[in-house]
């Protein structure tokens, strides 16, 4: 029985699957909230925001487009609450989103800064996430790829520490080649 690359240690890398991805229905990609994950926040910066994205209901099915609407209507504060409901349905860990919340205006102002973009210096700019307690690459990028903001000349990626970069990228910066997937490009470099 031939071993997969995988059961021998082998990484799998993103770029060879590129087709697969392209073709996934990720707009769809939804997941369930109750309220009363959310419940201790109702009386804080987070409040307007839950009220609007749960409404009367005791739960909320939120999808990346909605996320990608909420990012578009010029509601910061709900776009972030409803990404971060979106992203951890079942609350974050920790104290992580006690912390960010104590942070919430220095979260906006980089938002607002990307989204005037392209960011084109990373580093620097993510030196500005990492003075954030309570937020991480995963949760960022979640923001950026939502509100469609481009790093360089590439549309910003949801990544977290699982993702690998080979020896020839720094972290942030999408892989270079193209590949053909039927008639569209799977990465849009802009070009």
């Amino acid at each position: 029985m031939k071993e997969s690359n995988s059961a021998r240690g082998v990484m799998l890398k993103l770029v060879d699957h590129k087709c697969l991805i392209k073709n996934m229905p990720l707009d769809q990609q939804a997941f369930r909230s109750m309220r009363t994950t959310w419940k201790k926040y109702e009386d804080g910066w987070a409040r307007a925001s839950l009220s609007n994205i749960f409404g009367p209901s005791k739960d909320v099915l939120l999808s990346r487009s909605d996320l990608r609407k909420f990012s578009r209507n010029n509601e910061l504060d709900k776009f972030i609450m409803a990404t971060i409901v979106w992203g951890y349905p079942s609350g974050m860990r920790g104290k992580n989103f006690d912390r960010l919340l104590e942070h919430i205006e220095a979260l906006k102002n980089l938002l607002m800064l990307a989204q005037d973009g392209p960011v084109n210096d990373w580093g620097t700019h993510f030196q500005g996430v990492e003075k954030i307690p309570g937020l991480g690459l995963s949760t960022y990028t979640k923001l950026l790829n939502f509100m469609s903001v481009r790093v360089g000349q590439f549309q910003a990626l949801i990544l977290d520490e699982r993702i690998q970069w080979n020896d020839k990228q720094s972290p942030g910066q999408p892989h270079h080649q193209h590949q053909q997937c039927g008639s569209n490009r799977v990465f849009d470099s802009g070009q």
